[in-house]
């Protein structure tokens, strides 16, 4: 059953969870070091040496428009970072887009675990995302790819931050996607955490906040973000979809004509696995 043809609809609470801290099922910092550039017209090595595979883009253009750079300089020398009070490690490697315009779209296989929509379960996802101008002709999103569905988180076309829904090779704005009420500012880095409440017998509840990591302290559990909103205790924007997926991939998908970073992409079972916080230890 594909996800993208499901209506994606608000919501203004979600179901309280236990955190009980687990072993990653995903990450990836680029963090190979080295002072390098490597850019590949094809597929991008993550840091664990595994490929990001490359993806023809149905309707659009695609160009070998990612480069991976380690220890190398930013544009305008721009270091990338967690909010103050994150204590995750950081890896000094970043994955960005070069500055031209087209899309492209990269997946790499998930651990083994699966990300299950058919069945309950709870799911955690975060990275940093740094634009280096508003760019309402762009987009840039990580996803949880399935052989026939995607599931994006990011911004796209709005300037907004976005959940979005499509076809497994398709970007966010080529399928269903609801807006958040919060653009995205240029030159500025954020530190995005995703909660995703499957459900085997109804609906699942998508969330997204989007921290500025220059400003913003995240909270030491999901339990203390209510709604959505532009406050720092909201979910910046909430969705819920009908599916039965099993995501076995991750996605790097962007297009538009501007840098944009995508870094430090983790994913997890519980709040503390994204963002090294737990309300235990942050009460």
């Amino acid at each position: 059953m594909s996800i993208h043809t499901f209506k994606i609809v608000t919501l203004g609470a979600f179901l309280l969870a236990t955190q009980v801290h687990a072993e990653l099922l995903f990450y990836d910092g680029f963090g190979l070091g080295g002072n390098q550039e490597i850019l590949s017209s094809d597929n991008l090595l993550g840091a664990d040496s595994k490929t990001w595979v490359r993806v023809d883009v149905p309707g659009g253009f695609s160009f070998p428009d990612f480069q991976l750079r380690y220890d190398a300089p930013q544009p305008g020398d721009v270091s990338y970072f967690f909010p103050s009070n994150v204590p995750l490690p950081y890896a000094a490697g970043v994955t960005q887009r070069l500055n031209e315009y087209g899309n492209s779209m990269h997946h790499k296989e998930l651990s083994d675990r699966t990300i299950n929509l058919g069945a309950d379960g709870l799911y955690f996802l975060s990275f940093i995302l740094r634009s280096f101008l508003p760019d309402s002709d762009g987009e840039a999103t990580i996803s949880f790819v399935a052989p026939s569905a995607a599931l994006h988180f990011g911004y796209r076309f709005s300037d907004c931050f976005t959940i979005a829904t499509s076809a497994w090779n398709e970007m966010a704005y080529q399928g269903a996607y609801i807006d958040s009420s919060t653009t995205y500012e240029g030159n500025t880095t954020y530190f995005l955490v995703v909660m995703i409440e499957a459900s085997a017998n109804g609906p699942d509840k998508i969330y997204l906040k989007a921290y500025n990591a220059g400003s913003d302290e995240v909270a030491s559990s999901e339990r203390h973000l209510n709604g959505s909103g532009s406050d720092v205790s909201e979910w910046t924007v909430i969705s819920e979809i009908e599916s039965e997926e099993v995501f076995d991939r991750i996605g790097i998908n962007s297009s538009g004509i501007g840098y944009f970073t995508l870094d430090e992409i983790r994913v997890g079972t519980t709040w503390q696995d994204v963002t090294g916080l737990s309300e235990s230890e942050n009460p």
